[in-house]
């Protein structure tokens, strides 16, 4: 046989079993319906109020704790209303306290054998407009997950054709020559 016919035989092969693979039902096809949906309902509802308390050596240390225990909080909430693949991050959540959302109330208190602990509590308010903002990151950290699985893809299909193009030799023609004399 041809290499030529063994070389299109081989990426015909590689292309259906591509194909098959990505036409695979994966387990979570209705779940993402169900998502979407949860996911707009969350939407709809009221504003959702969240308050943390936080103790640290240090008003930072306090601060940070609540910080984190805020955003535990809002991303169990977010992940039962159907964000399941996504969590807002401390920076998201240092954000909505900036802009006013902040409750601070430093305090100072002694316990039996424990050294002055600073106490902060911050509360957090998420409005639709905040939850659909979420939902947007969500949606842009997925699509870009899944352009770089593409990307990768496409990289190993270029791959393997550029193998397949240098495995056979290009056929050169012999260059004419021309004898001193004859024209």
């Amino acid at each position: 046989m041809r290499p030529t016919k063994i070389a299109g035989l081989v990426m015909f092969w590689l292309m259906t079993n591509a194909t098959w693979a990505f036409s695979q039902s994966r387990g979570d096809r209705a779940e993402r319906v169900s998502r979407a949906r949860a996911t707009s309902k969350v939407v709809n509802e009221v504003t959702q109020t969240w308050q943390a308390d936080g103790y640290g050596e240090t008003d930072k240390d306090a601060h940070d704790i609540a910080v984190e225990k805020l955003t535990d909080n809002i991303a169990s909430y977010l992940f039962q209303h159907g964000l399941t693949d996504w969590r807002p991050s401390v920076e998201d959540i240092e954000e909505l306290l900036k802009k006013g959302t902040q409750k601070v109330e430093p305090a100072t208190f002694k316990e039996g054998g424990v050294d002055d602990l600073q106490h902060v509590s911050l509360t957090v308010e998420l409005n639709p407009r905040v939850i659909q903002k979420f939902q947007r990151e969500a949606r842009h950290q997925r699509a870009g997950s899944r352009m770089l699985g593409l990307g990768k893809g496409l990289g190993m299909v270029l791959a393997l054709l550029i193998a397949i193009g240098g495995y056979f030799p290009s056929r050169k023609r012999p260059s004419v020559t021309t004898r001193p004399g004859c024209v």
